[in-house]
């Protein structure tokens, strides 16, 4: 009995089986259910084009500037305009920025601050010293070694001299007449600078401060004296605020020279007697007991000679003062 109820067992079993698959061996699925199931997957596959397809610019296509670049520094100091130029500030012990050139002040430089001047022309100065003969004539002087003496003009006949036992000689005077020659010009400035101010800054910049564009005139920073351009200002020029003009002339002078003259006369002593002076020529020793009386006959120059001068020679110069340093960008 027990095999045969292990049989009977296993044909419904069997039966059973084959009604559930619709007697095809397969189980039968739900009406639509496999519509919906290759739907879903089609749906699967389809979401793919959002998840792995190709990439948008949007999503992750290629960086551009604006999107990745890094971002700007908004504290970092930006640049110029077209009409403006960024000038360092003046170091310590400088003035400035200056716009400076040869034109007046004007524009955004509208203030002057102070003249400079470059390239001293002292001028052509002329010193000379000429001379021209004058009257020449002839005289009587008389002398006592060791006493002196002077001129001595006889008024009359036998007339004594004012010193006693003097010697009688000639001497010659001439005239000389001086020719000056001074021609000394005032110096003048091959170059003037207007040194202007007024230059208002405007946003900072690389270095600086942006300022108004001064061409043709120069930005610079000064300082009084020769000093050293300190960093950021490498072009150099020292210019002057005046001059000094210490030229004159040395003073003239004209000395006669070579003359020659006598004079005839008669000497009252012990008789009379004549007797020729001459100026390059020995004296005549009178004396007073004899009687030393003196008259003038005659005589006249035997040569006129020269004037000759010594001076009239340039001495001093014209020098630029108040030296002030000018360094531009």
């Amino acid at each position: 009995m027990r095999p045969a109820l292990l049989a009977s067992a296993l044909v419904l079993a069997g039966c059973f089986a084959e009604r559930a698959t619709g007697g095809g061996g397969t189980p039968d699925a739900a009406p639509g259910a496999e519509d919906a199931e290759v739907g879903a997957r089609d749906g699967d596959v389809g979401a793919t084009d959002g998840d792995v397809g190709p990439a948008t610019d949007g999503d992750v296509g290629p960086a551009t500037d604006g999107d990745v670049g890094p971002p700007p520094d908004r504290g970092a100091p930006m640049g110029c305009g077209a009409a403006q130029v960024c000038v360092p500030a003046a170091p310590a012990g400088w003035s400035g920025p200056f716009a400076v050139g040869e034109a007046a002040c004007a524009g955004g430089w509208p203030t002057l601050d102070r003249t400079l001047f470059d390239g001293l022309l002292p001028g052509a100065a002329q010193c000379g010293c000429g001379c021209s003969q004058g009257d020449v004539t002839c005289g009587l002087y008389v002398e006592v070694p060791g006493q002196g003496g002077g001129p001595f003009a006889p008024s009359r006949s036998c007339d004594s001299p004012p010193i006693e036992d003097a010697c009688l000689g000639a001497v010659v005077t001439a005239e000389c007449n001086e020719n000056v020659t001074r021609d000394i010009p005032a110096p003048t400035w091959r170059d003037t600078f207007q040194v202007c101010g007024g230059g208002a800054p405007a946003a900072d910049c690389d270095g600086g401060r942006c300022r108004p564009a001064a061409a043709p005139f120069d930005l610079c920073v000064v300082r009084e004296g020769d000093e050293a351009c300190p960093v950021g200002f490498g072009q150099r020029r020292v210019l002057h605020t005046a001059f000094v003009d210490e030229r004159d002339c040395t003073e003239c002078e004209c000395s006669p020279a070579g003359a020659i003259c006598e004079v005839d006369v008669e000497i009252c002593s012990l008789g009379f007697f004549q007797e020729t002076v001459r100026s390059d020529g020995p004296c005549v020793q009178l004396n007073s007991s004899d009687g030393d009386g003196v008259s003038r006959l005659g005589g006249g120059v035997l040569e006129a000679g020269r004037c000759e001068g010594s001076g009239g020679q340039l001495e001093g110069q014209a020098l630029p003062t108040g030296p002030v340093t000018v360094c531009c960008l």
